[in-house]
């Protein structure tokens, strides 16, 4: 049997877990990280969104959400980084 693309998509998001991280990080990070890690939440949602209405890896919007996505996720990270820099 196979699995509707759509259920495929949001299945895979929340086997992950990732609201409950997001709000993990929201009650234990600071604050411009827990803001980050939203927006790079809302970013990787877009995508599974996108992946969800069919499109494909090679779409010009997919390309357009990966990329944001990529530099969404580099910027948490930064700012992690930063964080765990100064905790040392």
């Amino acid at each position: 049997m196979t699995i509707p693309r759509t259920q495929a998509a949001v299945e895979a998001f929340r086997s992950a877990n990732l609201y409950s991280r997001r709000y993990q990080l929201s009650i234990t990070a600071p604050a411009p990280i827990a803001a980050a890690a939203t927006e790079a939440f809302d970013r990787l949602r877009d995508m599974r969104d996108i992946i969800a209405d069919g499109h494909g890896n090679e779409s010009d919007l997919y390309v357009a959400s990966r990329v944001e996505y990529d530099e969404m996720k580099e910027q948490l990270i930064s700012l992690m980084r930063k964080d765990l820099d100064q905790a040392i």
